[in-house]
């Protein structure tokens, strides 16, 4: 009866939503990646970690975002939906052209945890029918000891709740973050449903080349979060980078965006500042050559900058 309704499920998840945009949008737009259950997510997002304004989101909306990567315990979900409803008013974007990811933090891991959380975000944003992917945000458990095998428990739990979710159609897609190759290994031993994707720290300075291999090869996509490693100087000021950029006539940001979506990696840049909003998303038309790409994945190599939390020591 489940793997009936599993495939029922995975039938319904292969219908790609339409809609019609402005043409002046239609480059950023229709960059979408195509995931390992059939659904569509815009390659490019919008970080909200750390967004509190609703004009936030409204010059976003504006300059074209149709994907936003939240949590509940960003505690910015209510403001979000309550703008993506204005959107719909206001500026005639139907809420079905908006790609609304969410994430079950840490501390919710665990069967009955993780699918009080769930709703919370359903009701949170603005008591949405459908949240289109929810991640399990880590591999581990507050409180716990990294090696104590109760982690993998909790966070196997966790999936099978979120699979439920995806069974009874209150969410599309699931996924993972911050896992690495043990992590994935084990629970697609488990899973019924594959994750669609892992969200990790990628950019041009840190790359876990292991884990983006395990992931291409078992078609879960790749998110790169903090891509722009916090505008660290190490990354923005980086002489390899800024000569790549130069001879497009590009600033670094968005090349190293350009780099990163040529990979086929989805990007989740953040940013509270209109101007960087507005222009994360704008490369479209921006194509790196096979040389520039050759620079940039050198720098990767030995030595990397990681920026963000690690799972490397959880079991």
């Amino acid at each position: 009866m489940i793997k009936n309704t599993i495939t029922s499920t995975k039938a319904k998840l292969t219908q790609v939503r339409t809609f019609s945009v402005d043409f002046s949008q239609e480059k950023v737009l229709r960059s979408r990646v195509r995931l390992n259950n059939g659904a569509e997510m815009p390659q490019i997002g919008l970080g909200t970690y750390s967004v509190k304004k609703p004009e936030q989101i409204q010059w976003a909306l504006k300059y074209g975002y149709r994907h936003f990567d939240s949590g509940f315990f960003y505690g910015n979900e209510a403001m979000i939906g309550q703008e993506l409803k204005k959107a719909e008013k206001e500026l005639w974007i139907p809420r079905a052209a908006v790609f609304m990811a969410t994430k079950i933090p840490p501390k919710d891991q665990g069967y009955e945890k993780t699918k009080a959380i769930i709703e919370k975000s359903l009701k949170s944003l603005s008591d949405l029918e459908t949240i289109d992917l929810v991640l399990l945000t880590f591999p581990s458990t507050p409180g716990l000891d990294p090696k104590d095998p109760k982690n993998i428990e909790n966070r196997h739990d966790s999936w099978k709740a979120m699979e439920e979710f995806v069974i009874s159609g209150k969410v599309r897609s699931i996924g993972l973050a911050n896992f690495k190759p043990r992590h994935i290994e084990k629970l697609l031993k488990i899973s019924w449903i594959k994750p669609v994707l892992n969200q990790i720290e990628t950019h041009p300075l840190y790359q876990e080349h292991d884990t983006i291999a395990l992931c291409q090869q078992n078609d879960i996509a790749i998110e790169a979060y903090s891509p722009l490693a916090q505008y660290k100087k190490e990354l923005i000021e980086n002489t390899t980078i800024t000569k790549i950029a130069q001879s497009h006539g590009l600033d670094v940001s968005r090349t190293i965006l350009a780099y990163l979506t040529q990979k086929g990696f989805i990007v989740i840049p953040r940013s509270t500042k209109e101007e960087h909003i507005a222009s994360n998303i704008q490369i479209g038309d921006v194509r790196l050559s096979e040389d520039d790409m050759k620079e940039i994945d050198a720098l990767s190599q030995g030595n990397q900058m990681k920026v963000c939390w690690d799972s490397k020591d959880v079991i």
